[in-house]
């Protein structure tokens, strides 16, 4: 139900939503560091790297769009609830299989896939549930709330996941983020939420309403350029950057600390984006997004100068 003339910080649901989504950000942004440094170390393979980073991120990527449509027909908390748990058991897996030095390379493409998959589903349903948990006139804030713990998260993560593997073992991070990513199961347990029920709307299957979102976009021409942006970023920029940042830290003889610093620029470049975005009014949204969207890049190529000296 929605909480009406409540501040964000005494809605007991938003609070709930919120540290379940730090949570469950934190456990996945440690699984990624954590798994691109074992394969570049363990597996000493260079190919390694660039096939698990692939296996974690493109079927998130893929399934991203059907996470929408299945947000939108059942119940967000009873998705996420699931996702978490069902995340948690597959990183316990991962740390079974590395306690036990048994963890093979197909093993890895395998749970890493799965991971990477089930996180599609988390996103789309917790934003989709803010507006019905808090006013209308607070959607703005408690939306920035959300992304900007998110993308802080996001920096966290790696450094967590850094210091683990440097005192302690990959086993051990991966131990941490799977009591994270199920302690973002409880705190988003349904009978705590206690969301309301979906409203009923034109009976037909969710593929069905992935055809007619798809040609929604298609009709759009500024949902296309935005979506081949954001392709182009993700695929040459991005994708890139997470598969280059294990190799040239092994390659200089780095630690995974220096790793998790090197991830973690990444996250400090978006949360400046965003904050340079939320407090600049853009005269020239063309530009001003452009060169928002460089600040991730660069923070990593500084942090890639400060590593080589």
């Amino acid at each position: 139900m929605m909480e009406t003339e409540v501040k964000l910080s005494r809605n007991r649901t938003f609070i709930l939503m919120f540290i379940a989504g730090v949570f469950a950000v934190v456990g996945f942004s440690m699984f990624l560091t954590t798994v691109s440094w074992y394969a570049v170390t363990e597996m000493d393979s260079a190919a390694a790297v660039g096939l698990v980073l692939m296996a974690a991120t493109i079927p998130r990527l893929l399934m991203m769009v059907f996470g929408g449509v299945l947000a939108d027909k059942y119940k967000k908390t009873t998705i996420m609830f699931i996702t978490n748990l069902t995340q948690g058991f597959l990183l316990l897996l991962l740390y079974l299989f590395v306690a036990s030095d048994n963890l093979t390379l197909t093993i890895l493409l395998v749970l890493a896939g799965i991971f990477g998959m089930l996180d599609a589903f988390f996103g789309p349903a917790s934003s989709s549930l803010i507006p019905k948990i808090v006013a209308k006139a607070q959607l703005q804030r408690a939306n920035a709330v959300f992304q900007g713990a998110d993308q802080i998260s996001f920096i966290i993560g790696p450094i967590l996941a850094g210091v683990l593997m440097e005192a302690y073992s990959v086993a051990g991070s991966f131990l941490i983020a799977t009591i994270l990513v199920f302690f973002s199961a409880i705190f988003i347990f349904p009978p705590l939420i206690k969301e309301a029920a979906v409203e009923e709307r034109t009976q037909q299957s969710p593929m069905q309403d992935l055809k007619d979102g798809l040609q929604y976009v298609r009709r759009s021409q500024f949902l296309l350029v935005g979506l081949l942006v954001l392709i182009t970023l993700n695929f040459f920029v991005f994708g890139a950057l997470h598969i280059a940042i294990p190799l040239l830290v092994d390659v200089h003889g780095g630690s995974p600390l220096n790793l998790s610093f090197m991830e973690a620029s990444l996250g400090i470049g978006m949360l400046l984006g965003s904050m340079i975005l939320g407090v600049y009014t853009i005269k020239r949204r063309r530009g001003a997004m452009t060169y928002t969207g460089c600040l991730p890049l660069l923070c990593s190529l500084l942090s890639l100068a400060s590593f080589r000296t």
